[in-house]
């Protein structure tokens, strides 16, 4: 499975510049149709990113507000 930085994926979305967007939608495609990209829930992406940050940092628990983001293993709700 491949983590994409948030450019590649701001690339993806935006499209501001031809040849990266180009490479991250390449990118994006291949792993996704392979061995997948981004684990699939209810809760955003950057919601998912920050619970990413979190798990690193020592397997920390995520605190949020967010009932959708407080489903997911390591989060819990305020």
């Amino acid at each position: 499975m491949a983590a994409f930085d948030t450019n590649v994926i701001v690339h993806v979305l935006v499209g501001d510049d031809p040849v990266q967007t180009r490479k991250a939608e390449r990118a994006f495609v291949l792993h996704a149709h392979a061995e997948g990209a981004f684990v699939a829930g209810k809760a955003d992406l950057a919601d998912y990113v920050i619970l990413g940050k979190a798990r690193s940092a020592a397997g920390r628990t995520l605190l949020t507000f967010d009932k959708k983001l407080a489903r997911e293993k390591d989060a819990s709700l305020l």
